[in-house]
């Protein structure tokens, strides 16, 4: 029997059967101090956050970027054709940067010169909502709007002077 510091007479031994904890007293290798670690909440909450970013990035250059792509192909009747090279999501998951945008006017009537295409090395577009993108048809489509909005928003005095010039 051990003295325990919570009784109220020291001289009275406590029995084992009061321990705190029924495991025999052992020290703890570094192996279980790394397992403990790993398996708390804050490094759990870290790898899930990282493994939304990374899978969000993942949905935004393959589906949604040719999602947004022919937005706004069709927001333009099928007038200008949207390349994009990347599209990746902010830290925060709050905003979209796309990168090397070509917007580029569908060729006109036989003996007309096309004039030329409007680039943009990089474009941000803020204050979207991707938390819930990848579960959530809804935000994808909200998201993908928004987007094009931006795009076309962005370089709409670019479209408008962009014509099918004579030869």
């Amino acid at each position: 029997m051990k003295q325990s510091p919570d009784n109220p007479n020291p001289a009275a031994p406590v029995p084992e059967e009061h321990r705190m904890t029924e495991a025999p007293e052992r020290n703890l290798r570094p192996g279980n101090w790394l397992k403990a670690l790993l398996l708390s909440p804050g490094p759990l909450f870290c790898t899930g956050y990282l493994v939304m970013y990374v899978l969000t990035n993942l949905h935004l250059n393959g589906i949604l970027k040719e999602k947004v792509a022919a937005a706004v192909e069709t927001a333009t009747g099928h007038r200008y054709d949207l390349s994009i090279e990347r599209l990746s999501a902010g830290f925060a998951l709050d905003s979209v940067t796309l990168e090397r945008l070509d917007i580029v006017p569908v060729g006109g009537p036989p003996g007309k010169r096309v004039s030329e295409s409007v680039r943009i090395r990089e474009l941000r577009v803020r204050h979207l909502d991707l938390s819930t993108l990848l579960f959530s048809r809804e935000t994808a489509a909200r998201s993908t709007l928004e987007i094009s909005r931006h795009i076309l928003d962005s370089n709409r005095e670019q479209l408008l002077s962009a014509r099918i010039s004579e030869p």
